[in-house]
């Protein structure tokens, strides 16, 4: 048997799950780009994001924690770019 076999079916089943769950995040920063549109609000709130980054270097065990916020940054920048895309560059 394969060593690699069951620990790689294991990552494949994760990686199918983070993919779900960006796919629904973006769904999720639409609909919030909708909200700030109609609101006039700014696409950016450097306060939400910090505090999200925080949150997540709480959450995840040292020496995860850098990569786990990384990760999450990323994600962050794609939705304020689906957001700008809703609201405009001026947003």
């Amino acid at each position: 048997m394969d060593p690699y076999e069951e620990p790689r079916k294991a990552l494949r089943r994760i990686d199918a799950q983070i993919a779900r769950l960006l796919e629904r995040r973006a769904e999720i920063a639409e609909e919030i780009g909708q909200i700030k549109r109609r609101r006039g609000d700014s696409v950016r709130k450097p306060e939400v994001e910090r505090a999200k980054l925080r949150e997540a270097r709480a959450r995840v065990d040292f020496p995860h924690a850098w990569h786990a916020q990384a990760i999450l940054r990323k994600a962050m920048r794609y939705s304020v770019a689906i957001q700008r895309r809703i609201c405009g560059p001026e947003a």
